[in-house]
């Protein structure tokens, strides 16, 4: 299985949230500051589940989804 360098996380999850805003209008994705120091580990979570799913988990805690 390959696994992602863990800074290409945040980059893979912000191009797949830039497809489903384009497609859906969603909000501008934001890394939460707040999180900063578990952020990694919610960037690999927010995407594991999004590969599982193909769906994009607006209620994960490693983004803040504003307009």
């Amino acid at each position: 299985m390959f696994v992602f360098p863990i800074s290409d996380y945040f980059e893979a999850a912000e191009k797949e949230h830039d497809k489903y805003r384009e497609m859906h209008g969603a909000g501008k994705l934001v890394w939460d500051s707040e999180l900063e120091d578990s952020a990694h580990e919610c960037a690999k979570e927010w995407f594991k589940k999004y590969e599982e799913t193909k769906v994009l988990d607006v209620s994960s805690c490693s983004y803040t989804d504003i307009s």
